[in-house]
């Protein structure tokens, strides 16, 4: 909560739009909050015109100091409440991310195909916040089905990559007045001992933390 008031997030999207045309892709563009309104702008118009895998939140900066800090102890905090959730053991943190959805904000649907095995979503905004939306939506067959509130302290765990049963899902639209906090989690992956490696794109991961593959 601090780290947004202290303004250490950027916006973040993976669609650009060149006329009339939208480019969007795994391929994440990250960017100063006071510079995103056309940002913003283009997400909007690229999600109503095609729809499918397409995001407008913000992310905590990981050159900020907050996210130094939250570097060190989000293995502790996760990990054995993430273990504890799936009934067994995990192994490698592959990455994180603290993300911030404010008013308007969203997450297209999507897999988290080459993230890791088990991802992990903990909900960080206080339940007596005025904010509505903000749901992790499972896709059940063909549409939209089972959905997970954002409660304070609450931890959602799911299986995803190689060997698990692909499992879309989506973060819905956030409602939120201007003096309510955003939606804020920190979101992130872990393998499991033994499970396939190749649930584990380095060029999904490089592409995920916005560095290029080498």
């Amino acid at each position: 909560q601090r780290a947004w008031q202290q303004n250490s997030f950027l916006y973040a999207t993976n669609c650009r739009r060149s006329g009339n045309a939208c480019e969007c892709g795994n391929k994440k563009m990250r960017m100063s909050t006071k510079d995103s309104a056309p940002a913003q702008a283009a997400a909007v118009y690229c999600r109503d015109k095609r729809g499918g895998f397409i995001y407008s939140k913000h992310e905590l900066d990981r050159a900020s100091t907050a996210h130094a800090l939250l570097e060190k102890t989000v293995d502790a905090l996760i990990r054995p409440r993430l273990e504890d959730a799936i009934g067994g053991p995990v192994a490698n943190l592959t990455d994180w991310f603290a993300s911030a959805f404010q008013s308007g904000g969203w997450l297209g649907i999507h897999t988290d195909v080459g993230l890791g095995h088990v991802a992990f979503v903990l909900n960080l905004t206080p339940d007596d916040n005025a904010f509505r939306g903000g749901d992790l939506e499972f896709a059940e067959g063909h549409v939209m089905g089972h959905a997970v509130s954002p409660k304070f302290n609450s931890l959602a765990a799911f299986r995803v990559g190689s060997g698990a049963h692909p499992l879309p899902h989506r973060v819905t639209a956030v409602d939120a007045p201007r003096e309510s906090l955003p939606r804020l989690a920190i979101t992130g992956w872990y393998t499991i001992p033994g499970a396939d490696p190749r649930a584990v794109s380095p060029a999904i991961l490089n592409a995920e933390k916005g560095r290029r593959t080498r």
